[in-house]
């Protein structure tokens, strides 16, 4: 049986002493639930029975005001005779990434988003806090998933902090927490090596990042890379063949695992970029965006030590597709079926990347992963093979040129095209 009047907020309920600080100064009841004022921590201690009769206490708010938010939520928990704030944040993230659940605006998660998320939270967030109640979640467990060992790219940090956000906002929503989410949420926008402070040193908090030069690897390092990919395929050729199409054609990785000998248009050199496989390795979705595209390759790379000549790209795909049924993958794993993510890098990028002897961080963690070689074939159309921003805009997917040219465009001036 509930008590009258619960969906009034506490302190409307009781008439509590607080000192000039807002600290309460004695105890204040309300049904099973009790508030006690600070003694050993700034914080107040409130106690309650759950559901079953279990007796249990959290240390919540600074003040009287904190503590009363904390404890409506908790008595709202109560009230409908559950006790989420007992649970393990597995089933608060289940909750929130529950496919078929209605979210903000009335949409429900896009397959391509919902897998992606998954697998962020799989990676990165379930192993730090996933068995820990949610009631003794707090804003130092969150810094821990920013800050874990080794740390995430200061790209995957930005999407941690956001996906935190939302999960906490989520799971204050539905009685899973108690905490307010701005609490928990404190020192978390700031956590980690990609956080905003440090960003503002190297200039990279608004806007799209310019790829620099020396960011990218060079012909030889790429090269060198092919080769030591070669090693770790059945078919030879098949390993350095998908290095240059990544490195010359911009395709993504879950582009390149997704694609079919029936996509490739060797007379033309195009490739029609329709599918990518998500980090399952089963889910196949439209590439970002939704938008199919044609992308091109060259006949022959760029001069290298290995390939004085350059890389004979436009043979070696002939061969490669050369009487093979169309639905087949291009760069199959075993048994004929799409990469998972994981094990592809585990099985064949890792290994290669280490034997062509890639640069590493001081954790040995890599420098480059394979979106970098995407990097390298818009700087390479763009500047080295003189094509226009909108053609290479249109390869590579992008909204617009203004994309393309922030991230790739200063690369010295043009003006000698006026020339007679």
């Amino acid at each position: 049986m509930s008590e009258p009047g619960n969906n009034v907020p506490v302190m409307q309920r009781v008439q509590a002493r607080v000192d000039k600080t807002g600290v309460l100064l004695e105890r204040v009841r309300i049904g099973s639930l009790t508030i006690h004022p600070p003694t050993s921590t700034p914080y107040h201690r409130i106690v309650w029975r759950t559901v079953t009769g279990q007796r249990r206490q959290t240390m919540k708010g600074r003040t009287f005001k904190e503590a009363s938010a904390a404890a409506d939520a908790i008595l709202d928990e109560l009230e409908s005779g559950t006790d989420k704030g007992g649970e393990t944040v597995y089933s608060m993230i289940d909750n929130y990434l529950d496919p078929t659940r209605v979210r903000r605006g009335g949409t429900v998660w896009s397959i391509n988003t919902h897998a992606k998320t998954a697998w962020l939270f799989k990676r990165y967030i379930t192993p730090v806090i996933g068995q820990m109640r949610c009631r003794g979640l707090t804003n130092k467990s969150l810094i821990a998933v920013i800050e874990q060992k080794p740390a995430p790219s200061p790209d995957t940090q930005k999407r941690l902090r956001g996906e935190l956000a939302r999960l906490v906002k989520d799971g204050y929503e539905h009685g899973f927490l108690s905490t307010p989410p701005e609490q928990l949420m404190r020192g978390v926008r700031t956590a980690g090596q990609g956080a905003k402070g440090n960003l503002a040193k190297q200039g990279q908090v608004t806007g799209l990042r310019q790829v620099e030069r020396h960011e990218l690897p060079t012909s030889d390092q790429i090269a060198d890379l092919a080769v030591a990919m070669s090693a770790q395929w059945r078919e030879t050729d098949a390993g350095e063949v998908m290095i240059y199409l990544l490195a010359y054609s911009g395709l993504r990785l879950g582009e390149m695992l997704a694609l079919r000998v029936g996509d490739i248009e060797t007379a033309k050199r195009h490739i029609n970029v329709t599918r990518q496989v998500l980090h399952d390795g089963h889910t196949i979705t439209a590439p970002k965006g939704a938008k199919a595209r044609t992308a091109v390759y060259p006949k022959r790379t760029p001069p290298t030590k290995h390939h004085p000549k350059g890389f004979p790209l436009d043979t070696a795909m002939r061969k490669l597709t050369r009487n093979r049924p169309s639905h087949l993958l291009l760069f199959p794993a075993t048994a004929g079926k799409a990469w998972n993510r994981s094990n592809f890098y585990t099985r064949r990028w890792n290994p290669a990347y280490w034997s062509a002897n890639w640069p590493e961080n001081a954790d040995e963690s890599r420098v480059f992963t394979p979106h970098v070689l995407r990097h390298v074939a818009a700087v390479y159309w763009l500047w080295e093979r003189k094509k226009s921003a909108r053609a290479v805009s249109d390869m590579l997917g992008h909204g617009n040129t203004h994309i393309t040219l922030s991230v790739y465009g200063d690369r010295g001036s043009r003006l000698d095209e006026f020339d007679d």
